[in-house]
């Protein structure tokens, strides 16, 4: 699998995890916060997101050094 392909793959989870955090916030709201497994479970579904958007950073921020690298070295 290429970058392209986990990229894209890391965003298409990042969507069904933003999804899921926004089922969870309604749930939670639906019973006034009155259910702690309502409320783990939208926090564990915002770790996922968070996690997934973190590691989305983190690839193109890979990227983009090594873009600048092999500029840098074409300048010499």
């Amino acid at each position: 699998m290429n970058r392209k392909e986990l990229v894209a793959l890391i965003k298409k989870e990042a969507k069904n995890a933003d999804r899921a955090v926004t089922r969870a916030e309604k749930k939670e709201e639906d019973w006034d916060y009155s259910d702690t497994t309502l409320t783990m479970e939208r926090a564990y579904a915002e770790g996922y997101a968070e996690a997934l958007y973190f590691l989305l950073n983190r690839i193109e921020d890979d990227a983009e050094k090594k873009t600048k690298t092999k500029k840098k070295g074409k300048k010499k």
